[in-house]
């Protein structure tokens, strides 16, 4: 059985998402980031990560996600496809314009470290709205980001924008919103959320 090692309201969230889409069982070991527990349940403390059946620990949520959609044939387009580009695409873009302006945006929230100069807290909220306006104007007229089918980076947008409304930071945008709102109508979304 599959173990997640991760407090739930972080990246974490992604991993038992995927672990629902693909229904498949699995174990949750509810560790916070940043703390001695973290740094005794794996190597370097970082998190979240997936323990395999055979004890194998893998780290960092997008590559975990992109590990069991291969694994499974699920959730992903093929190798060499245009769809698996425009995936992977999405999932770049998501990570460097607003997944880690939206880390940095929490740290500064949760008064982790030392407070940051006025400037630097500025130049992230604005990095912050730019990734989130340029996912708003490059949404497809499709469904889901690489088309018909839900992906694993419906799953990191779907996640990114569930983060940013937990710290007010979710834009008014109403294309993220309607988007959404479609991500949590998904069965898996609900169940992960309230694990």
């Amino acid at each position: 059985m599959y173990k997640v090692i991760g407090y739930g309201g972080t990246r974490a969230f992604r991993l038992l998402w995927m672990l629902e889409e693909l229904h498949i069982p699995h174990r949750h070991d509810r560790v916070m980031p940043f703390t001695q527990a973290a740094h005794d349940a794996v190597p370097g403390g970082r998190l979240p990560a997936l323990e395999l059946r055979d004890g194998t620990i893998l780290q960092d949520s997008t590559a975990i996600l992109s590990f069991l959609a291969d694994r499974y044939g699920a959730l992903t387009h093929p190798p060499g496809s245009v769809e698996r580009a425009v995936q992977e695409g999405w999932m770049h873009r998501v990570a460097e314009r607003i997944d880690s302006p939206l880390m940095n945006w929490t740290s500064f929230m949760q008064g982790r470290g030392p407070p940051p100069v006025p400037a630097v807290r500025a130049w992230v909220a604005d990095c912050l709205a730019e990734g989130f306006a340029g996912a708003a104007d490059s949404l497809p007229d499709t469904p889901w980001l690489a088309g018909e089918d839900f992906t694993i980076a419906d799953i990191v947008l779907g996640h990114c924008l569930h983060w940013a409304e937990r710290y007010q930071a979710l834009p008014e945008d109403a294309r993220l919103r309607a988007y959404l709102a479609r991500v949590r109508q998904r069965p898996a979304y609900l169940a992960a959320d309230s694990s």
